[in-house]
This record gives structure tokens, C-alpha cells and sequence, in this order.
């Protein structure tokens, strides 16, 4: 597949087909925008396709970010609720030994 990314990086104009299998192929922002940024610069393309290629990834993207998101927050959460708990049976435990006196 490497080959194949390297042919049609070698190209002028790259096809709408060609162009879908270069975005997809890309997994993270940085090679993401090295990848747009060698395709603004050094080739032709069908820019409306281009634009919905680039939508769709943006949006890929956004959605990864809101996942690892949503996870810190649930993680953080729960470590509130670990550490409120905590201090309830700190508090249980005192308040035990403070009516066995």
C-alpha cells in the first residue's frame, strides 16, 4: 500500500478515487495535515471533492477528541466519587469511636 501511496504522490493530478484512498489512509492530525498540505502545494484535484474529503476527516477527528474527552471527565468523576466515599468512612469510622467514648 506504501507503493501505492508513493505513485500517486508522484502524479500532477490526483483522481477523486485516488484522493479518497490518500485521506483514508491517514490516521492522525499531523500526518493529516502534512498529507493536505503536500496536496495543496505540489498536485491538481477535484477541490469540491477535496473539501467533502476534508470535511468528513475533520469531523472523524472531532468525534475521536469528544471520545477522550468524555473519558477523562468519566475518569475524573469517578475519582471524585472514590475520594468523597473515602472521606465518608473517614468520617463514619470517627464518628464511631467518638460515641464508644
Amino acid at each position: 500500500m506504501a507503493e501505492y501511496k508513493e505513485d500517486i504522490l508522484k502524479k500532477q493530478y490526483i483522481s477523486v478515487k485516488e484522493m479518497k484512498f490518500l485521506i483514508d489512509q491517514v490516521s492522525s492530525k499531523t500526518g493529516y495535515n502534512i498529507l493536505k498540505k503536500e496536496i495543496f502545494i505540489n498536485h491538481s484535484f477535484d477541490k469540491k471533492h477535496f473539501y467533502e474529503l476534508r470535511k468528513k476527516k475533520k469531523s472523524l477527528f472531532d468525534l475521536e477528541d469528544n471520545i477522550v474527552t468524555e473519558k477523562s471527565i468519566s475518569f475524573s468523576k469517578e475519582a471524585k466519587i472514590e475520594n468523597i466515599m473515602q472521606i465518608l468512612e473517614v468520617l463514619k469510622i470517627s464518628e464511631q469511636v467518638n460515641l464508644a467514648f
